[in-house]
């Protein structure tokens, strides 16, 4: 189910997960010791890379603690996994025909960050599909790796390309 939910840019390299008008996440990539800022209502956390080839992602509570952590099943993999709530999950990366990140465990979908085509416009658009209401936390995992594809990608982003 599509839901009304939209990344925005604000100053600097800060973007914003917006619903109706109110900032549900935040998310500052101006590294501080190697970690980035991210907001969820009044809770504070830090995303860090590490790992072989930055294959392994942290998310840490205010006071340090790690939430979750996103391994790859391989090296090599397209596919990674992540505990939440007690609850393993996949991240997979798809490439076809277009870049999609999602977050599922066995077959069910939960949440996808992709790109769209849009026919009327003939441009690519950000495209986020979510099963019922998925905890902000994965928003915020999502948009972290989806945000420089979706740069690269889309007219959303390239506002500052011809005058836009």
């Amino acid at each position: 189910m599509e839901q009304n939910k939209k990344w925005c840019r604000t100053k600097g390299r800060k973007s914003e997960l917006r619903q109706n008008g109110a900032v549900l996440a935040s998310i500052d990539r101006e590294e501080k010791d190697g970690r980035v800022g991210l907001q969820i209502g009044s809770e504070l956390y830090t995303l860090k890379l590490s790992g072989f080839m930055g294959q392994k992602l942290e998310l840490f509570d205010a006071s340090s603690m790690p939430i979750l952590t996103v391994e790859a099943e391989k090296w090599y993999s397209k596919t990674y996994t992540f505990n939440y709530g007690g609850h393993t999950y996949q991240l997979l990366v798809r490439n076809n025909p277009l870049a999609e990140f999602v977050v599922l465990d066995n077959t069910t979908e939960y949440l996808a960050y992709g790109l769209d085509f849009m026919k009327e416009t003939k441009k690519a658009a950000v495209r986020i599909n979510e099963k019922d209401n998925q905890p902000l936390i994965f928003h915020a995992l999502l948009w972290y790796l989806f945000e420089p594809i979706a740069m690269e990608n889309t007219i959303d982003f390239q506002w500052w390309v011809w005058g836009l």
